[in-house]
């Protein structure tokens, strides 16, 4: 699963927050500090807020840990109350997960819209491949390159910080932004007041 440009990670337990970490890729390091916690009947979960989002945070019960003794992961509860001070835990292939993959891709949207000085471009990947986002003014000029790059599928948001290609302001009006992918193209409108 993709996760870059998708929000933080943190570490809860009992619905507390011990740690958490904002993702700029596919790993996160997340600092937790959990001393003098009693474990017995700990709930331990990790949340996903993805930024941009409506859905509110994705919980994730179940995940791998990394097991030392066998060299893989597996699918177990974290056990804190063991002692060690360092744990790998994967949340890669756990079914939740993998079943949260977008089934099209899409153009989800901007929000706020009208919008100043920024608004959060929302998109979706059903699958891999080169990915290209584009602001245009109302006349078809391209204004911004936000993104041209290959992409893994999953969900993005990108901010626009009204600026042109040169980092200079760019003035109120209407605006179109054009998704590209080797799905098609999908353009929306969004207006800048200033």
């Amino acid at each position: 699963m993709a996760i870059e440009n998708f929000g933080e990670i943190g570490l809860f337990i009992n619905d507390v927050c011990y740690g958490a970490e904002v993702i700029m890729g596919e790993v996160a390091q997340i600092n937790a500090y959990i001393m003098d916690l009693d474990f017995d009947d700990a709930d331990i979960e990790f949340q996903i807020m993805e930024y941009g989002s409506r859905s509110g945070e994705k919980r994730f019960g179940s995940f791998e840990v990394f097991d030392h003794v066998v060299n893989e992961f597996r699918v177990s509860s974290l056990d804190l109350s063991n002692g060690e001070m360092f744990y790998v835990v994967s949340l890669k292939n756990v079914d939740d997960v993998v079943d949260d993959l977008p089934k099209f891709t899409s153009l989800d949207g901007n929000f706020p819209n009208p919008f100043n000085p920024s608004t959060t471009i929302a998109y979706s990947l059903a699958e891999s491949g080169n990915v290209k986002l584009q602001i245009f003014n109302i006349r078809g000029q391209l204004v911004k390159t936000l993104v041209n790059e290959v992409q893994n599928a999953g969900r993005y948001t990108v901010d626009w910080h009204v600026d042109n290609d040169r980092q200079r302001s760019v003035g109120s009006g209407v605006y179109f932004y054009r998704l590209e992918t080797s799905a098609g193209r999908q353009v929306k409108r969004m207006v800048l007041l200033k």
